[in-house]
């Protein structure tokens, strides 16, 4: 499972199943030209998926791409292994947003977008979207990040484990156990997540 997000959506009001480019990278604009990977429906947070779970994954079509039948409940539920490559997790994290509309945080809101959908058949349609995302009044320029506390927790929790090779970060995570202590501190400490000035 390979993310292959994309914000034309949410800026111009269209996406096409075959045609949107991915903004997380090369090897997701690789992939998305393979005919062994199918790219899952969320306009916003879809991934390009391979092997055992592809044909049942590519059906959930939910509004709010962090919802309990999304791409990220599933991956939750399964004990699914993160890996990034290149860059720390903490400011990329994605999935804690799935924790934070889980926990239904104050500083979030759920917003629609409208816009036309083209799918894989060619078939095109008006359609709606939802985001999980933050009030302006809120953040304006700041973002939800992650503190270093986060790493030292879940590098003793074993759910955690990095290294370098050539100078290059690997980085894999289980978003099971990483996402329990994600929610167990938003509903009550409130100290691994915070606002940062975005770059």
């Amino acid at each position: 499972m390979i993310p292959t997000f994309s914000w034309d959506f949410c800026r111009y009001g269209l996406f096409d199943t075959l045609k949107t480019k991915s903004v997380t990278g090369a090897i997701s604009n690789y992939v998305l030209k393979r005919d062994d990977f199918i790219r899952t429906k969320h306009p916003m947070f879809s991934f390009a998926i391979y092997g055992k779970y592809a044909q049942k994954l590519s059906k959930i079509d939910c509004m709010t791409g962090w919802s309990n039948i999304s791409i990220f409940d599933f991956m939750y539920k399964k004990n699914a292994k993160n890996l990034i490559i290149g860059k720390d997790y903490k400011p990329i994290f994605t999935f804690m947003h799935y924790i934070e509309q889980k926990v239904q945080v104050n500083y979030r809101f759920f917003k629609n977008f409208k816009g036309k959908y083209i799918n894989d058949q060619r078939i095109e349609k008006k359609v709606i979207y939802q985001m999980y995302a933050r009030k302006e009044n809120i953040f304006n320029t700041l973002v939800s990040t992650l503190s270093e506390e986060y790493d030292e927790i879940m590098i003793k929790k074993k759910c955690y484990n990095k290294r370098y090779f050539n100078n290059i970060y690997f980085g894999i995570i289980n978003l099971k156990l990483a996402g329990d202590i994600l929610e167990k501190d938003m509903r009550s400490e409130k100290k691994l997540l915070f606002l940062a000035k975005e770059n």
